[in-house]
């Protein structure tokens, strides 16, 4: 059962009576906060949005659509979650991020940049994702991943262990980066296992450079 009163600065939503909601913060008339959730700032909930347990809304983030946050999670800065994005356990979305469509990111989690998770992407255990990366498909970021720069992760690929991609990589396909891979430059990676050593296409258009100098 949940206890509620509208203290909504605007035209106020449910919000329960245990949780910690500033008058500053806007909750549409659909949407609900839950729990002990806190939401300061101009934070915005929106729609059918529904904030639960601990988690943390604050800044100017925007919660829309059917989007949901549970757990400890925070939500902050200008980060938009939208559609039927969900962000749950200890994850934190910050900066410029935008999730939406079917998007997860959960665990301990971190997401910051103007990074863009859209269709079924997830993000998840220690995983870390930042810069203007983009995450759609059903690509799938675990463990102590790190994702970085303007890359891009889509289609089946998942990238995990303490993989790292970064520059203008492409991970698609049923792609799988693992182990203490590095992926790097404009490197593109579809299907296959790869998990170590590095690929970087502008490490090696260097090389060469190098190499053709010294003839």
């Amino acid at each position: 059962v949940v206890h509620v009163i509208a203290i909504s600065l605007w035209v106020g939503g449910l919000v329960a009576i245990t949780a910690d909601v500033a008058e500053t913060v806007y909750v549409g008339v659909d949407a609900i906060v839950y729990d002990n959730a806190i939401v300061m700032g101009y934070a915005r909930i929106e729609d059918f949005a529904r904030i639960h347990d601990k988690s943390v809304i604050i800044d100017y983030a925007k919660v829309s659509g059917n989007a949901r946050v549970f757990g400890c999670a925070c939500v902050g800065d200008n980060a938009q979650l939208s559609g039927h994005a969900l962000v749950s356990g200890n994850a934190e979305v910050c900066w410029d991020t935008r999730i939406f469509g079917n998007a997860t990111v959960t665990g301990n989690a971190s997401v910051f940049g103007d990074v863009q998770l859209f269709d079924f992407a997830r993000i998840a255990g220690d995983a870390v994702v930042t810069g203007k990366v983009k995450l759609y498909g059903k690509a799938n970021i675990y463990e102590n991943a790190r994702v970085s720069g303007n890359a891009q992760i889509f289609g089946l690929s998942h990238v995990f262990d303490n993989a790292r991609v970064g520059g203008s990589a492409k991970v698609y396909g049923d792609a799988k980066v693992c182990g203490n891979a590095i992926v790097e430059g404009d490197t593109h990676l579809s299907n296959g296992t790869y998990d170590s050593g590095v690929r970087d296409t502008l490490r090696r258009h260097s090389i060469w450079e190098r190499w053709r100098v010294n003839l």
